[in-house]
């Protein structure tokens, strides 16, 4: 894999779903599971959602801006609230080095 993407995996359990829908319980039951990205760059944050098909899997994110931090999390959104169920250390894009030839 090129060091501009990295695989993202997920496994949500039966206790983190009810947590988060606990949470999100007076906005109704239409909440979606999200892949939630948020890219701290030096032309500010950009944030990225991801719908995810089930409770559990991996995809390929593109990393963005060399040597950028990203903050990543899986949850639940409806509307604009998002209540998340789990998250990972943050990730670091390499950055780019001269070539030495």
């Amino acid at each position: 894999m090129d060091p501009g993407h990295s695989v993202v995996w997920w496994q949500v359990d039966a206790d983190g779903m009810a947590a988060a829908r606990d949470q999100l319980e007076r906005l109704g039951r239409d909440a979606q599971l999200i892949l939630r990205v948020t890219q701290q760059a030096r032309r500010g944050p950009r944030t990225t959602e991801v719908p995810l098909d089930g409770w559990s899997g991996e995809r390929v994110i593109a990393l963005g801006e060399p040597g950028a931090r990203h903050s990543l999390a899986v949850g639940l959104k409806a509307g604009d609230y998002f209540s998340a169920i789990a998250r990972a250390p943050d990730l670091t894009a390499p950055a780019l080095q001269r070539s030495q030839t």
